[in-house]
């Protein structure tokens, strides 16, 4: 079977497998290669996980006290989930430009965080930080709603069957 690996919003690497990923990876640019990125990558995701779920929980009590209801329907669960994948999606969106520039080493001189940040405001402007946001946007968001709401769904039968 054919699996194409890369970092998806650069279409730069394809490798069949993963093994091959990895071993390209750590033979061209050593052990450290298979963490490139790792900081920028969690600079981008704990403020995104933090956010979603500060999102989220309001999103949910406004929903609940518009229903005057303690439990919703999993579709506006999944519409809470929505609205909080947005707003973390492009609270963020910056920080996965980020991440992706030093994943891919597509900058010259950008082998950190402050350094790739400055060469990308310097190249193409503060614009770039928002580049592939709305393929990034819809897949976190549909993503992040989904699994909420079947989150929610399971801890409700799970509390149902044993309360």
């Amino acid at each position: 079977m054919f699996f194409l690996i890369a970092t998806p919003q650069s279409g730069r690497f394809q490798y069949r497998s993963v093994l091959e990923a990895l071993t390209t990876i750590a033979t061209t640019e050593g052990p450290r290669g298979l963490f490139r990125g790792l900081s920028a990558t969690l600079a981008r995701d704990a403020p995104f996980s933090g956010l979603y779920l500060l999102f989220y929980t309001q999103a949910k009590q406004v929903a609940m006290r518009a229903t005057q209801t303690d439990t919703l329907a999993p579709s506006l669960m999944f519409s809470c989930g929505v609205v909080a994948g947005l707003a973390s999606s492009i609270i963020t969106q910056p920080a996965d430009v980020v991440k992706t520039s030093v994943q891919t080493g597509t900058l010259p001189n950008s082998t950190g965080l402050l350094p790739t940040i400055s060469s990308i405001y310097q190249t193409r402007g503060l614009r770039a930080m928002f580049a592939g946001i709305a393929p990034r946007v819809t897949r976190r968001t549909l993503m992040a709603a989904f699994t909420w709401a079947f989150y929610e769904q399971i801890l409700l039968l799970v509390d149902s069957r044993f309360h």
